[in-house]
């Protein structure tokens, strides 16, 4: 995992089923923790999906978690694999602004950074 200052100021990431980047919001320091809330609707996604909510990210020594309760993700995310590359995925990228391309996961290793379950 990565510690909670390189986390710090990233892009969180929400896609729908089929991959395309939905909504973002930047990670900010918060009682311990990094929390996301302020998503604004990807530069080029032009559907109809408002995602609302809010992210918490932990970290450990070895680990990042994750928590979320998040509003209005693509209703076909049903917790069935999908078969398009980050459909229904919850991501931290690389990038540290909303606004422009927010660059490719900022997590690399043994996970594609995709949840057990399906974000709702």
């Amino acid at each position: 995992g990565r510690t909670l200052a390189e986390n710090t100021g990233r892009a969180f990431v929400v896609h729908d089923s089929i991959g395309d980047r939905v909504a973002c919001s930047l990670l900010e320091a918060k009682d311990g923790a990094l929390v996301a809330s302020n998503f604004t609707k990807y530069p080029a996604y032009n559907r109809s999906l408002v995602v609302t909510g809010t992210v918490q990210v932990g970290a450990s020594d070895t680990d990042t978690t994750l928590g979320y309760h998040l509003i209005g993700t693509d209703p076909a995310c049903t917790g069935a694999a999908m078969s398009k590359a980050n459909a229904c995925g919850v991501h931290i990228h690389s990038g540290t602004s909303c606004e422009v391309d927010q660059g490719g996961h900022f997590h690399s290793g043994t996970t594609d950074g995709r949840p057990s379950h399906t974000p709702r």
